[in-house]
């Protein structure tokens, strides 16, 4: 395999794991701060948490009692997922202003 066959499988792999761009960019997760894509540092129990930050978005509360008996680590993990949705659809819609510019 040639070199650009190998970047565009590393690119792919990027991808796939949620990393579209190659920038750098300064992650912070309670103290622990890394320069990589978020992709990198998933666990099993991933799943599991979105299922529930899921639920939360629809009133469904992941522990017993209301907002204010969450434990503040499950809330914090919600936050965490919001940013990254938010970063996401913020690139969609730059991704949309550029391709509008281009076309018109």
């Amino acid at each position: 395999m040639g070199q650009n066959g190998t970047m565009d499988r590393i690119k792919a792999i990027r991808q796939n794991k949620g990393c579209f761009d190659t920038v750098t960019r300064i992650h912070k997760l309670d103290n622990l701060i890394y320069y990589s894509c978020i992709g990198n540092f998933t666990h099993n129990s991933v799943d599991y948490l979105i299922e529930l930050y899921l639920n939360f978005q629809r009133g469904v509360m992941p522990f017993k009692g209301g907002f204010g008996k969450q434990p503040n680590k499950i809330i914090e993990i919600f936050q965490i997922i919001e940013q990254v949705n938010n970063e996401k659809q913020d690139a969609k819609i730059k991704e949309a202003e550029r391709n509008a510019k281009s076309k018109g």
